[in-house]
């Protein structure tokens, strides 16, 4: 009904169990052939006594579901579409795919490997993490259950210090902090690229460099040092430990 002191239809169920009596409204199509692309139900928003007439009196937005797939005894295959209008009828932006993927920007999600969720971005488009502060951190996090320690690999950029942080088995294995500097193994760079491996690494080689390119002059390393300093030094090699170095 009308609810004239608030403005609005309410939809009100039955005082029984709010599980199976809230209002409901049904959305549906006398249509008795449904095909791939039928629209079952749809929802419009507009404002059609704008006093300007043209874009502002168009739909502007519009929520429809859209069949995707014939319909038949066994299939019922829907997909919902969302729509916004900028200056224009309200046109395509979301969709959610009757197999649960989501696209945004696109309408087949589908069509990719990794399809859970695609967005189609214009140049320079993206997903950004907005964080409460400059002292927080925020992040990617790649999970195989819901305990902390299932959150396995993490991409994360912590504000306070300005460092980029990658994980991997929960712990931190690199690190670019503010001023450009890498660390692998190290959380607290001091050097320009300052790998660390631990014991716990067991590995005999802290880098191994292999050159496969088999044309011309090849190099399995080149270290130039090109700075003005009055002594530049290419590559210094310094060895330390219990056994002969």
């Amino acid at each position: 009904y009308w609810a004239q002191g608030n403005n609005r239809l309410e939809l009100h169920g039955p005082s029984a169990d709010a599980a199976g009596s809230s209002g409901a409204l049904l959305f549906a199509t006398l249509q008795t052939a449904i095909e791939d692309g039928d629209i079952i139900g749809r929802m419009d928003w507009e404002a059609p006594a704008a006093g300007a007439a043209g874009d502002s009196r168009m739909v502007g937005a519009s929520i429809w579901a859209e069949a995707d797939a014939t319909f038949s005894s066994s299939v019922n295959a829907t997909e919902l579409v969302f729509a916004t209008g900028a200056s224009e009828v309200a046109a395509e932006k979301m969709r959610i795919t009757s197999t649960g993927y989501v696209g945004i920007g696109t309408s087949q999600p589908d069509d990719y490997y990794a399809k859970e969720l695609v967005i189609a971005t214009a140049d320079n488009g993206g997903i950004t993490l907005l964080s409460p502060s400059t002292t927080t951190a925020s992040g990617l996090f790649f999970a195989d259950g819901t305990s902390a320690n299932a959150y396995q690999g993490q991409i994360v950029y912590d504000h306070n210090i300005n460092t980029l942080n990658f994980s991997t088995a929960t712990s931190t294995r690199m690190v670019i902090d503010g001023t450009g500097r890498v660390g692998i193994g190290s959380t607290s760079p001091g050097f320009g690229c300052d790998m660390v491996f631990s014991n716990s690494l067991a590995v005999s080689r802290g880098l191994n460099i292999v050159n496969q390119y088999a044309t011309g002059t090849v190099f399995g390393a080149l270290i130039q040092s090109t700075g003005g300093a009055t002594t530049n030094v290419g590559a210094k090699f310094e060895a330390s430990g219990a056994s002969s170095n």
